[in-house]
């Protein structure tokens, strides 16, 4: 009596153990949603932090690193782009969060942009956005990524 219950306990842990290793491969994750969500990355060093804050066809980066001699550290923020024939592909742009940064070096930087500028300008002056914060900047890359 007690193998046939020891029998029954190890076939079923068998199928439950195969149904979970079904259910959570890459293959069945991967058919689940249609939706590519953008993945982000945190990178954390001794003397740095570097953050991905939005990724698509632009990629905006923000990065702490300490100064040498002090026990402060510097934030920056950095602009690659995704195409392959862009210039800031190769060479990421510095960010400078304030409005004569928009208008002088962003809409400049390279022509995906530059072919995109009035629509970017018309989607800032209607939402009322503010080129001197990280969360307005985001919103700008996150449209420019939509288009």
């Amino acid at each position: 009596m007690k193998s046939k219950y020891f029998l029954i306990f190890f076939l079923l842990t068998g199928l439950i153990a195969n149904a979970q290793k079904t259910a959570n491969s890459p293959k069945a994750n991967a058919t689940k949603s249609n939706v590519a969500t953008p993945q982000t990355f945190n990178v954390v060093g001794p003397i740095n932090y570097e953050s991905s804050l939005i990724q698509g066809k632009l990629i905006l980066n923000k990065r702490f690193t300490k100064d040498a001699g002090s026990s402060g550290y510097t934030l920056s923020y950095t602009l690659t782009s995704s195409n392959d024939r862009s210039p800031i592909k190769d060479k990421p742009l510095e960010m400078k969060l304030s409005k004569d940064f928009y208008e002088t070096t962003f809409l400049k930087a390279s022509p995906e942009i530059s072919d995109k500028s009035a629509s970017l300008n018309k989607f800032v002056t209607e939402r009322n956005i503010s080129l001197g914060d990280e969360k307005g900047w985001i919103e700008i890359i996150r449209y420019f990524n939509a288009l």
